[in-house]
């Protein structure tokens, strides 16, 4: 490799590794702190760098904010699907340590896709996953309630594992192994009703 080709080959990869360790400081300071109360100055000396450096490689603090929060959101999401679903007790301790984990950020990105289009957007995309991973992990019983009552079931077993259950659970003084067995009690309640034919 000739010199010139060295030299813009390491540099090249001390951007990537610059810009990786940007984006694991945003990732832990986001998880913690809201973004409006987040500085510039605070992320880079998270990071270690130099607030230049900062907006140089990533933009501006909202950019990482989202470049943050997509690879919280891939952390995640993976997580959930590298459990098979229908393996209904460790499917639901990967649910609930999710939740358990995450569940003041969520709040908080709640209230800023009212005002980010981008937030919002990920929202959608993790209703539409989890409603997907139920379904998966639940086909079995689906199939066994009639087709007609098939789309309620699948809404009610969302709703029995959905975050905002959960929190509820826990507010009304559940442990989270607690909320965890009361969320399986639902979802046992839910089917054991409609596959006994029940209207």
């Amino acid at each position: 490799m000739k010199p010139r080709e060295y030299r813009k080959r390491a540099r090249a990869d001390s951007e990537a590794l610059t810009r990786q360790k940007i984006l694991e400081a945003a990732v832990e300071v986001f998880s913690a702190t809201p973004l409006e109360r987040v500085t510039l100055g605070e992320l880079a000396a998270h990071a270690g760098v130099s607030v230049p450096t900062l907006l140089r490689v990533h933009g501006s603090k909202e950019e990482l904010f989202l470049s943050a929060v997509r690879v919280i959101s891939g952390e995640v999401l993976s997580r959930r699907d590298s459990v098979d679903p229908q393996n209904r007790e460790a499917a639901l301790r990967v649910l609930v340590d999710d939740y358990e984990t995450w569940d003041r950020a969520t709040e908080r990105l709640a209230r800023q896709a009212e005002h980010i289009p981008e937030i919002a957007a990920l929202f959608e995309e993790w209703r539409l996953f989890h409603r997907r991973w139920v379904q998966r992990g639940f086909a079995d019983e689906l199939e066994r309630v009639g087709r007609s009552h098939r789309q309620t079931v699948l809404a009610l077993l969302v709703v029995a594992l959905d975050q905002g259950t959960y929190r509820r659970l826990r507010a009304e003084g559940l442990s989270k192994s607690g909320a965890m067995r009361a969320m399986d009690a639902l979802t046992s309640a839910v089917l054991d009703r409609w596959q006994r034919g029940q209207t």
